[in-house]
């Protein structure tokens, strides 16, 4: 877990020794109600009680009462306090984790899950990274094109097509030959470029990165989409991605992944 904050030993040590004294005090007070209750509910049963039916009545419905509040307090005090205590403990650890970390939204479907049309809107900067990314253009073709009309810059990071290590490693991790990994980089190149037309060719810049990241990644202005790839066949089925803000952890990885990825880049023609 991100930024789980422990509490130390020699605190749990002080304290042990009085929630077992405040244990002890609940489970005494706990069986002295019980007994209050059953002590009630036998005499409710004497003869000269029953002859007189409203203390009869009385003794028993309040020897009931005290029995079974004795009894649930006993059972509250020694089990099921803890383990509540316990549940709240870890829903509030992992409710602290999340807002470290950031993160708005968890899906398994990369291409219809996220909510593009809500993380294109209003962006001014615009980082797409990956290997080439020629579906994920297919299906948001017009939503880059408004952003692009609208004033957003676009810098688009593609797998280097001409670097023959980085090729061979895509062709070996999704199965194809290193001959259709080329054709998949350049088909998606010229895509990319075809939004670098007349008066918008300086918004959209292309690069070209050596290497691969084992995840593609988007970034808009203060906000980021992770999306894990699927190597085994049948990648389209599930894509498990996580949407991230400005204030979390998982974003500053992306920012510092999206750092590298520059560094290591070569602008496109």
């Amino acid at each position: 877990m991100v930024g789980r904050v422990h509490t130390g030993a020699p605190m749990t040590h002080h304290l042990a020794p009085y929630r077992r004294l405040t244990t002890l005090v609940a489970c005494i007070l706990s069986l002295s109600v019980a007994g209050v209750g059953l002590a009630a509910v036998w005499l409710a049963q004497l003869d000269w009680v029953e002859r007189t039916w409203i203390w009869s009545e009385l003794a028993n419905a309040l020897g009931g009462v005290l029995l079974a509040l004795g009894i649930f307090t006993l059972v509250w005090e020694t089990f099921a306090k803890r383990h509540f205590a316990r549940e709240v403990f870890e829903v509030a650890h992992l409710s602290q984790d999340l807002r470290q970390t950031g993160l708005r939204c968890i899906g398994v479907d990369a291409t219809g899950g996220p909510e593009w049309d809500g993380l294109f809107k209003g962006a001014r900067k615009i980082d797409i990274v990956v290997a080439w990314g020629l579906s994920w253009h297919r299906a948001n073709q017009g939503y880059l094109q408004r952003a692009r009309d609208k004033g957003a810059k676009i810098c688009v990071y593609l797998s280097d097509a001409e670097d023959d290590p980085t090729v061979e490693y895509l062709a070996l991790i999704f199965g194809y030959t290193s001959d259709v990994v080329k054709q998949k980089i350049q088909e998606a190149s010229r895509a990319y470029k075809g939004l670098r037309t007349g008066q918008y060719r300086d918004r959209v810049q292309i690069f070209y990165l050596k290497g691969h990241r084992p995840y593609s990644f988007y970034q808009f202005d203060r906000r980021a989409l992770l999306c894990l790839y699927r190597y085994q066949p049948g990648r389209e089925a599930a894509l498990p991605f996580f949407i991230c803000a400005e204030e979390g952890k998982l974003y500053d990885f992306v920012q510092e992944e999206l750092a590298f990825v520059r560094s290591h880049s070569r602008p496109g023609l």
